[in-house]
C-alpha cells in the first residue's frame, strides 16, 4: 500500500497510535494543532511546526519572497492561535538553491520579522542547508497557555454550536485567480482577494479570549477547508454536526467577485482552505458572550452549524436540502492545490 492509498489524516493517525506518548509531561501529543507539554503548574508548553515546499505549498510565479516570509509564519502562528495559546518564539530552517539571490533570502526573512513584530514572536534560532533545485521552509514556533485554559480538538459535544472567525473562501478564490490569471482591468476586489491567499492574518487575539473566558469547546484553525478541519474536531470528539450553506460568512469582495460561477464560490468556502480562520464549537449558552465579543474584535464571528450525535457531517443549502459536495478539502497525498 502507497502513502497515496492511504491520506494524510490517516497517516497522521498511523504514526499517532504506533508511537503514542506516555510521559506524564504531554497533555497533548500527536494529531492536534500543537503539542502542549506540562513545564509547570500555571505554564504549559506549546510547540508547532510546519513544513512549506515549493510547488506543493507555494508557486514562486504567485507570490514574492517577503509575502512568502509573511505567510510561512503565520501559517504556524495559527496553530497556536487554536489552541488558545500565546507565541512567545519561533526558529527557521531552510533548503536554500543555490540560485536563489541573497535579497529573496533578505525579503523572506523582512516579511517574517515584520509579523514577528507585530505577533510580538522573537526569532531564536533555526538551520540553513543547500537544497538541488526546491526551495524548503520549515518553521517552529513556541508558545504557552495556562493548563485551564488550553483549547484542543476533542471537546465538542451534542448541542454545541459551531463557529468561525472572519470570512469563509477568500484565500481559496484568489488562488484561484492567481493560477487562471486575472484580467488586466481587475477591480479592486480581485487584489484583495489574492492578498488573503498571499499573507494570512493569525487570529491568535481571538483564540487566546476565546480560551482566556472559556467560551469554546474545541477548536482548530482552517488550513485545508472548513469541512475537513470540522471532520478533524468532530472525529476526534466522536460527533457529528450540520453546517448551514446560507449562514457561511463572506467578505465582500469574495461576494462581488463573479469570475467565477457560485457553485465554484461555495466550493472554495467549504473546501478551498488556507482561510487561517479560527472554526470551534461551543455550549448554546455562550453563544451571546460570543457574539458579543466579536463585535470588539478584528475579525467577526459567526454561527454557522451545530453538533449532533450522528457521526455525519451534512451541508444544508438554503432551502434545508442536503447540498451535494464534492470533496472535504486539501490533502497532501490524495489531491492537488
Amino acid at each position: 500500500m502507497d502513502i497515496k492509498d492511504v491520506g494524510e489524516s490517516n497517516l497522521i493517525q498511523r504514526i499517532a497510535d504506533t508511537y503514542r506518548p506516555s510521559h506524564s509531561s504531554i497533555i497533548v501529543g500527536i494529531g492536534d494543532d500543537a503539542a502542549a507539554l506540562s513545564v509547570s503548574s500555571q505554564t504549559v508548553l506549546l510547540t508547532t511546526c510546519d513544513l512549506l515546499v515549493e510547488d506543493v505549498h507555494f508557486d514562486l510565479s504567485f507570490t514574492d519572497s517577503y509575502y512568502l516570509g509573511r505567510k510561512a509564519l503565520a501559517v504556524n502562528l495559527s496553530d497556536i492561535a487554536a489552541m488558545g495559546g500565546t507565541a512567545r518564539y519561533f526558529l527557521v530552517s531552510l533548503a536554500l538553491p543555490p540560485h536563489l539571490s541573497l535579497s529573496f533570502v533578505d525579503d523572506l526573512y523582512r516579511g517574517m520579522m515584520e509579523l514577528a513584530d507585530e505577533c510580538h514572536t522573537q526569532l531564536v534560532g533555526g538551520d540553513t542547508n543547500a537544497s538541488p533545485s526546491t526551495l524548503m521552509i520549515a518553521i517552529t514556533v513556541l508558545g504557552e497557555a495556562h493548563p485551564d485554559n488550553l483549547l484542543k480538538r476533542n471537546g465538542a459535544q451534542a448541542g454545541d454550536s459551531i463557529f468561525v472567525t472572519g470570512t469563509l473562501g477568500d484565500a481559496a478564490l484568489g488562488l484561484l485567480l492567481l493560477q487562471n490569471g486575472p484580467p488586466h482591468t481587475a477591480p479592486s476586489t480581485v487584489h484583495t482577494l489574492i492578498a488573503r491567499h498571499r499573507s494570512p492574518l493569525p487570529r491568535l487575539t481571538e483564540g487566546k479570549k476565546l480560551a482566556d473566558n472559556h467560551l469554546a469547546s474545541a477548536m482548530i484553525d482552517i488550513s485545508d477547508g472548513l469541512l475537513t478541519d470540522l471532520r478533524r474536531i468532530l472525529t476526534a470528539s466522536n460527533k457529528g454536526a450540520t453546517v448551514f450553506l446560507s449562514q457561511l460568512p463572506h467578505s465582500k469582495d469574495f461576494e462581488q467577485n463573479h469570475l467565477y460561477p457560485e457553485k465554484t464560490k461555495i466550493d472554495c468556502a467549504l473546501a478551498g482552505g488556507e482561510d487561517y480562520e479560527l472554526l470551534f464549537t461551543a455550549h448554546p449558552s455562550k453563544e451571546k458572550e460570543i457574539l458579543r465579543s466579536s463585535t470588539t474584535g478584528d475579525a467577526p464571528i459567526t454561527k454557522i452549524g451545530e453538533v449532533n450525535d450522528s457521526q455525519e457531517l451534512v451541508v444544508l443549502d438554503h432551502d434545508q436540502k442536503p447540498y451535494p459536495v464534492s470533496h472535504l478539502g486539501y490533502d497532501h497525498f490524495l489531491s492537488t492545490r
